[in-house]
């Protein structure tokens, strides 16, 4: 437990069969890297109310809570080359249902696979980053988000299930989904379940975005529905597309 600590360095060890793994609680500006953090009661590495941290290639795997678990205001915390498997609950979870919840967190290049939950979750936490992670067989959602605005989700591999929820632009901004590539990129991205409105350009834009698949989707009230442009191998499947400027719009893409 580090308790309103700053400036260590926990590095190459081996943390296993306590309660916890790793807890910071108002402690800021420490790293925690290169870390086996394995076969915990709870949480493997567990940050509470604490800000710029950097948990970097540690091993958090077979734990009996989540893998990485931010909570009641944890900010600019930086997650990024872990190996998160096989952990009880969620890879790594960004927010708790009954208190403020962790913004403007970068969680990036980590392999979350085969935890029992879901591989990355965002409830009641807004503007982190989730970008190039590989999110693949968690027995949940790849993302999922929940009660979290202005989010940016990016990468090849995901799944977005919104489970429902509605992802709403107030006429105020340009895109709800955005994925953008600079060259043709097989991106091979799940997008389900979600609705976007009041979008000004678009509901769900793909561009240069290849093998994706779009389903449960409604996109109302936008200026585009779903629109993809230069995209090949995309499926669009029981989803409804209503009251836009144009449902669902293909520009230079095939197949």
């Amino acid at each position: 437990l580090l308790n309103n600590t700053s400036n260590n360095n926990i590095f190459r060890n081996n943390i296993a069969n306590n309660h916890y793994g790793i807890y910071l609680l108002f402690s800021s500006y420490n790293s925690i890297s290169e870390n086996n953090v394995t076969t915990n009661k709870g949480h493997g590495i567990h940050v509470e109310s604490s800000s710029y941290n950097f948990i970097h290639q540690n091993e958090i795997a077979e734990n009996k809570g989540h893998g990485v678990h931010l909570w009641d205001n944890s900010l600019y915390n930086i997650i990024s080359e872990n190996n998160v498997t096989t952990n009880n609950l969620n890879g790594i979870d960004l927010g708790h249902p009954r208190i403020y919840a962790s913004t403007y967190n970068n969680v990036s290049l980590n392999n979350v696979a085969k935890n029992n939950g879901t591989g990355v979750v965002l409830y009641h936490s807004s503007e982190n980053i989730v970008s190039e992670n590989n999110i693949t067989a968690n027995q949940g959602h790849g993302v999922h988000t929940d009660w979290a605005t202005n989010n940016k989700i990016s990468g090849n591999n995901v799944t977005l299930d919104c489970q429902g929820y509605i992802i709403d632009g107030d006429g105020n901004a340009d895109y709800g989904i955005y994925v953008n590539r600079s060259t043709q990129t097989d991106t091979n991205l799940t997008i389900r379940n979600c609705g976007v409105r009041n979008w000004n350009t678009a509901g769900i834009y793909l561009h240069f975005a290849n093998n994706n698949n779009l389903e449960y989707l409604n996109a109302s009230s936008n200026f585009k529905g779903i629109w993809i442009y230069a995209g090949l191998n995309n499926i669009i499947a029981n989803s409804s597309a209503r009251d836009n400027e144009i449902g669902i719009y293909l520009q230079y893409s095939s197949n």
